[in-house]
């Protein structure tokens, strides 16, 4: 079986963008605001929202054209905020706390410390503070880059408590303070985590890194969507990992459904780059004898030093086998003798049959390797060989 891993490396969103921006690296370490610059903006601000604050979602009304506003700017960036809700940071009030649907609770000065270098204003982006300080997220398929305040709120919430010590980062717990004293931390978590509620099955299911960007940007219009699909659209960061990948038979390879950051949804396969198994996952054994005809296309992007087998539709693939009946990656031989591994949702398993038998595993429900029968994992057979056991259930 795979082995998790949750460490936050080169190819991770986080990475990729640069990291944290150095005005808010020089803010966290010096004290605050000392070096956050006063200036005015004209024509609705652009760089004075900081980002977020053209999203309803953070409850802040964008500027009015032509209007003049005094902001706050990072000494190294665009990303800023009106220079009366700093004062009030500033002053530790208690009207300067924000709320998040998640429950967790902020300060202006969190932004500040979690932004990454903004060059356009309008698309401010944050990072975990606690993450990046430990090297690794909570769990493989956080996010480790946040479009909007809310969204990095709800990942904080989500965090294991108490959260590692960050140096120039506060965090109270439980009851809030009262109103007439200071409000001096960057992060309130009143309430314990939430348990992610994460199903047994995705631990038997691809994983993907995001080859591009997958999300709504504002002013845009809608994402794409596959047709009669009425759920949730999953958004995601080029180098972002997607836990659970699936690809539903009626969307021919083309849609796949996904975990990313406690969400679940939909995302074109073509922005995802299905991660090769880890050695633990690749069965090996003698020749089982048992062969399976391809169902779409498996065109893998990188098949440099990978176990990779790629193939076209229609194709007969001999010696098929797995770790488990119901496991996402099987291995295989094609007709031109070379062999590696594909993904179990690419080959149509109703075509499953043993060498030199006419019937297909169709025809032989109940006695080949797929019934339509649903069992339980305890009673998915695979034998030491590694090759295709006797029963299996369909998930997807």
């Amino acid at each position: 079986m795979r082995v998790t891993d949750c460490k936050i490396g080169v190819g991770s969103t986080y990475h990729l963008l640069k990291g944290f921006c150095k005005g808010g690296i020089q803010f966290k370490r010096d004290g605050h605001w000392g070096n956050i610059h006063r200036t005015t903006v004209y024509n609705g601000g652009g760089a004075a929202s900081g980002g977020d604050m053209l999203r309803a979602s953070d409850g802040i009304i964008p500027f009015q054209f032509e209007e003049a506003v005094r902001v706050g700017r990072c000494s190294e960036c665009d990303f800023a905020h009106v220079v009366n809700e700093i004062e009030l940071d500033m002053a530790n009030s208690a009207q300067a706390t924000r709320a998040s649907p998640s429950g967790a609770q902020y300060r202006l000065r969190l932004l500040y410390k979690s932004h990454l270098r903004n060059e356009s204003g309008a698309d401010a982006s944050y990072a975990c503070l606690w993450c990046v300080h430990t090297g690794s997220t909570t769990r493989e398929s956080d996010a480790t880059v946040f479009l909007t305040p809310n969204d990095l709120l709800r990942h904080l919430a989500g965090h294991t408590q108490p959260l590692p010590d960050v140096p120039g980062v506060s965090v109270r717990y439980g009851p809030p303070p009262a109103d007439s004293e200071p409000h001096d931390y960057d992060l309130h978590l009143a309430e314990p985590p939430a348990p992610a509620l994460v199903p047994d099955s995705v631990a038997k299911l691809a994983m993907a890194t995001a080859s591009r960007d997958h999300y709504r940007r504002p002013g845009r219009g809608k994402l794409e969507r596959p047709a009669k699909y009425s759920g949730d659209m999953l958004e995601f960061c080029k180098g972002a990992c997607i836990v659970g990948v699936v690809f539903p038979e009626k969307w021919e390879g083309k849609w796949c459904l996904g975990r990313h950051d406690g969400l679940f949804g939909a995302f074109p396969a073509k922005t995802v780059e299905i991660r090769e198994p880890q050695d633990a996952e690749i069965p090996a054994g003698s020749d089982s004898g048992m062969s399976v005809v391809t169902r779409w296309k498996w065109p893998p992007s990188n098949t440099a030093g990978a176990p990779w087998l790629a193939f076209g539709k229609g194709e007969v693939i001999s010696n098929v086998q797995c770790l488990y009946s119901d496991y996402w990656c099987w291995s295989g031989t094609n007709k031109r003798g070379k062999t590696g591994v594909f993904p179990r949702s690419h080959i149509d398993l109703q075509t499953l049959k043993e060498r030199g038998h006419a019937e297909s595993a169709k025809q032989s429900k109940g006695r080949g390797l797929f019934s339509r029968r649903p069992v339980s994992s305890a009673g998915i057979e695979s034998n030491s060989s590694g090759s295709v056991g006797s029963r299996a259930s369909i998930l997807y």
